[in-house]
């Protein structure tokens, strides 16, 4: 298992959620939620390090316990 795969199937998910609303405000917020993932990851940055980064930003749109789900499934399955 890639050290970043709980990450990247989280990132998955929230593409998924921002193709599917119909919220443009909710798809902006979840966007800059994760927009620096693909970088951070890129540039080597630790797992921790990028999950602590979106979790932070989850807090400012109310939305970590949905990151925190993302995650747990990208960790332990379902």
């Amino acid at each position: 298992m890639s050290e970043y795969e709980d990450i990247l199937h989280g990132l998955g998910l929230v593409l998924v959620e921002i193709r599917a609303s119909d919220n443009i405000n909710k798809s902006k917020g979840l966007a800059d939620i994760v927009h620096n993932v693909p970088a951070n990851i890129r540039q080597g940055a630790e797992p921790d390090m990028i999950r602590e980064d979106i979790l932070l930003r989850a807090d400012r749109y109310k939305v970590r316990e949905m990151f925190a789900q993302y995650f747990k499934v990208g960790r332990d399955g379902l």
